[in-house]
């Protein structure tokens, strides 16, 4: 179990730069500049979180805005005349409820799964939040506290405790521990979750924001505010480009992701097309759920590619490595090491007890940019060809484009479709197949 630590850079920097602000330019940190930039703040997130249907973002929110309205009224502008100024002696007993109730609520989230927040469950749960802040809000008023306790008493009698007032030194020990508690269990979300991974982790920087602002400890409560604010946009943008250019199968860059890196390779690099071999027969014999498996697998022996290869999901079983910089000689001797360990990685089924594992291959084909082959367009097809003939050639092998077979997918490319058939057979030589290692009799080939 390891922890993407990458999935913390955003949340960290976030909280770093609210320390070194503090530090370096504090005569600029003004009520009246941090005020407005939280309000700019929390409206933002909040229609990132509604549009982006993140009902755990949108829950985290209220928690910041609630926290700022009960301790600092003045800071929500056209509230702060409905609500009253609390003493403060009120604001340390809200501080000490807030500090106990917010990061177990945030440990309730960091273990929820995500809801959509327009949702009557969603709205459900929005709601608890508020119904907590406004009880807390109720406690704070100058005879409610000494009403709770009257009501407690009895209670508290019959466990043989008594006190006449809240024990905030108590709630203030117990809210420090439930900060840890909760920072500890979004860490282990972090490392068994990393497809949540965004979210964990700005769960963390919320906790280590809103800790500092209740302590009032390290600046004003309103910049520590305005950074948690901060953190849950950040935590949505990531999670947005995510979706977008990252495959959530294997965590590798996806296919868009692939075509916004090409057009910007320059003049020299190779491609390289990968494929599973015998991945369908594969998917038939033994379900999807183990085919996802068998992906992620290959994936992760991908992400440690050489060659300053970067790999992507191209789609299906097809993946993609981009060598930026390299001819396809470059690029042969990373691939060959990359056959070679998915090869002699020994394949396991899930819920199988005993036999032999399985083998898994790939096929690999390589082309680079030159001669005929002009664009990423191009040279990718061409490393698809390539990819094809390691088929032909019997799997499990790499295959260099040659210039011969450049030229002549180039000339196929613009005779057309109808000389296309004419051309295939005289260009489609067996290729020479790179020696095999890696496969044990003992087992079986995917």
């Amino acid at each position: 179990m390891t922890i993407p630590i990458r999935r913390a850079l955003h949340p960290g920097a976030i909280v770093v730069g609210a320390a070194l602000a503090h530090r370096f330019v504090p005569a600029a940190l003004t009520d009246e500049r941090l005020r407005l930039a939280l309000l700019a703040a929390l409206v933002s997130a909040g229609i990132l979180a509604v549009r982006m249907g993140r009902g755990r973002a949108l829950y985290a929110l209220i928690w910041v805005a609630g926290s700022v309205a009960l301790l600092h009224p003045a800071a929500v502008g056209p509230l702060a005349d409905a609500l009253a100024s609390p003493s403060d002696a009120a604001k340390t007993t809200a501080g000490a409820l807030l500090g106990l109730l917010l990061p177990l609520n945030v440990a309730v989230l960091s273990l929820a799964r995500e809801w959509r927040p327009l949702s009557v469950d969603g709205l459900l749960r929005l709601l608890a939040a508020v119904a907590q802040l406004l009880g807390i809000a109720w406690l704070m008023r100058p005879d409610a506290a000494a009403d709770a306790i009257a009501r407690l008493q009895p209670l508290t009698q019959r466990a043989g405790v008594e006190f006449a007032s809240w024990p905030v030194d108590g709630l203030v020990g117990a809210g420090w521990g439930a900060f840890v508690a909760a920072a500890c269990v979004a860490t282990i979300r972090l490392a068994q979750r990393p497809d949540d991974g965004h979210m964990q982790a700005g769960l963390i920087g919320l906790l280590i924001a809103l800790g500092l602002a209740l302590a009032g400890i390290a600046g004003p409560p309103l910049l520590w505010a305005l950074a948690a604010a901060l953190v849950l946009i950040a935590t949505l943008v990531e999670n947005a480009f995510t979706l977008a250019f990252e495959d959530g199968l294997t965590g590798l860059p996806g296919r868009r992701a692939l075509d916004e890196r090409l057009p910007q390779l320059g003049r020299a690099y190779a491609l390289a097309m990968l494929d599973l071999d015998h991945f369908k027969k594969f998917n038939d014999k033994h379900g999807h759920e183990v085919g996802d498996d068998v992906l992620r697998m290959v994936a992760r022996q991908l992400q440690r590619v050489g060659g300053g290869g970067t790999a992507y999901r191209y789609g299906g079983e097809e993946f993609a490595v981009v060598f930026p910089g390299r001819a396809a000689a470059d690029a042969e001797a990373p691939l060959e090491i990359l056959r070679e360990a998915v090869a002699s990685t020994p394949f396991r089924v899930r819920g199988s007890q005993g036999g032999k594992p399985l083998q898994v291959t790939i096929s690999i084909g390589v082309a680079e940019r030159g001669g005929a082959l002009r664009t990423p367009e191009q040279v990718l097809k061409e490393a698809d060809r390539a990819l094809y003939r390691s088929k032909k050639a019997g799997r499990n092998c790499v295959t260099v484009a040659s210039a011969q077979h450049a030229r002549a997918s180039a000339k196929m490319a613009r005779a057309g479709p109808g000389a296309r058939a004419s051309t295939r057979r005289s260009t489609a030589k067996r290729p020479t197949k790179r020696p095999r290692s890696g496969g044990g009799r003992g087992r079986r080939t995917v």
